[in-house]
């Protein structure tokens, strides 16, 4: 027996081609937009007070702010494209709706129970965790929500694939796990109404459409493989470490090693 015939088993050849036919078929899968559809469970109503946790360029802000005719608050820590923020917010005739504040997710610039929900997307894998979630639940009103979406290391994310890229990408090793997530949500006193395993869907469904950035990250990467030495030696490791790093993002969630998910979070009235 060929190895071929050991991997493909007892499949004979239609039954290859039927696996291959089914398998080019799309899942229908979703975009980004999902999120807003997630934190809708929550009923956000008209007026509320929503934290857009980490929001930088006010896309989520301005997309929060018209679909549920809410308040946006965007706590940005280090001040990045807010100046760009400022002109799509006043491009959506929205300056009255959403404000922009400076601040960590480990020390909010908000009172105690002054917020009514959250909106967190790709942060808690940059700060303390423990620290970071008791402050949410601190400026939390009982009854009120949080969404937070990250990416999460797998069991396929070999050791030294994920030392490698968190140090290169500032990311915190623990925070990257889904049980240390869950283990700090809990600890904070917060509770977990909602798990969405978006996995693979939104860069499926980016590619079907044609969109091409995966390719080119794919093309980057062999690329940089292949002339690291020169590059390292004209922009040196720590930037060559961050885009080579960044550009196996995408690839990695599309082979499992990584598993974008969305979480919603409820403080309890007690």
């Amino acid at each position: 027996m060929t190895a071929v015939e050991r991997l493909v088993g007892t499949l004979n050849d239609s039954e290859i081609e039927e696996m291959r036919e089914v398998t080019s078929e799309s899942l229908g899968p979703r975009g980004p937009e999902m999120l807003f559809d997630l934190i809708a469970k929550l009923e956000v109503p008209s007026g509320a007070l929503v934290m857009d946790l980490g929001g930088e360029d006010a896309l989520d802000a301005v997309q929060l702010a018209l679909r549920f005719d809410c308040r946006v608050l965007m706590i940005n820590a280090l001040g990045g494209g807010l100046d760009h923020a400022a002109d799509r917010i006043r491009e959506h005739g929205l300056r009255d709706r959403i404000m922009t504040d400076l601040g960590q997710a480990e020390a909010l610039p908000v009172g105690s129970e002054d917020v009514d929900f959250i909106w967190c997307r790709d942060l808690f894998n940059r700060v303390d965790l423990a620290r970071s979630m008791t402050e949410c639940f601190r400026v939390l009103r009982p009854g009120g929500g949080m969404l937070v979406y990250q990416s999460f290391a797998t069991e396929l994310l070999e050791p030294i694939e994920a030392r490698r890229m968190y140090d290169a990408m500032g990311l915190i090793g623990e925070s990257m796990s889904t049980e240390s997530f869950e283990r700090a949500v809990r600890q904070a006193k917060l509770k977990i109404v909602g798990i969405d395993p978006i996995q693979s869907e939104w860069r499926e469904l980016w590619l079907e459409g044609g969109d091409q950035d995966l390719i080119e990250d794919m093309l980057r990467v062999a690329r940089m493989r292949r002339t690291r030495e020169q590059l390292i030696t004209r922009y040196g490791k720590g930037r060559y470490e961050a885009i080579y790093n960044s550009s196996l993002w995408g690839i990695y969630q599309m082979l499992g090693k990584l598993a974008p998910t969305a979480y919603l979070l409820t403080k309890p009235y007690v």
